[in-house]
């Protein structure tokens, strides 16, 4: 059986090799939310603020698309260490 993990009430910072420090924000549900630094959508995480969501969302197709359509360089997503994909 896996640990429970409690909510984070706090904004996270997330940190990634190469790129922008992106902090989350709360919604009423306890949801944490990202900004994408890529193409600037609303990426929704967990109430533990588990990053790996904003880290597949930056490395897939809907990205890469989202930023072709706003005009954006195709830049290659920062991977993240320790196999969070």
């Amino acid at each position: 059986m896996t640990k429970a993990h409690l909510p984070l009430k706090v904004s996270k910072c997330i940190k990634l090799p190469g790129a922008p420090e992106v902090t989350t924000v709360i919604d009423g549900t306890g949801k944490h939310h990202a900004e994408c630094d890529l193409c600037g959508i609303d990426i929704t995480l967990t109430i533990t603020a588990n990053p790996r969501s904003f880290q597949r969302h930056r490395g897939g197709e809907a990205c890469l698309k989202l930023r072709r359509s706003q005009g954006l360089p195709d830049t290659e997503p920062t991977t993240w260490p320790y196999g969070l994909t």
